[in-house]
């Protein structure tokens, strides 16, 4: 569809892409299984919509509001891999 639609143009590379977007910000991290949560409940948009206008008091508001469990819920440099994993942020 991308040929048809811009022939002229050359397809720019996953790598390319993104080095082009905006740096982005960790605000938090959720743990795999609340995400697992998340995607069944098709939250995904909610989550970077509360993200996006509220930062991430938002986001635990909303995920309250679904009684979704915030114990999965860090900020960037908290720990959230299983005992024993160093996972932190530097």
């Amino acid at each position: 569809l991308r040929g048809l639609l811009l022939p002229d143009e050359p397809e720019a590379a996953d790598e390319d892409l993104a080095a082009d977007g905006e740096e982005g910000v960790e605000v938090g991290r959720l743990a795999n299984w609340l995400y697992r949560r998340v995607v069944a409940l098709g939250l995904e948009a909610a989550v970077l919509r509360s993200l996006d206008t509220g930062g991430f008091a938002a986001l635990t508001e909303l995920l309250t509001a679904y009684h979704l469990d915030t114990t999965g819920l860090h900020g960037p440099a908290r720990e959230i891999a299983p005992a024993g994993v160093d996972n932190t942020v530097d």
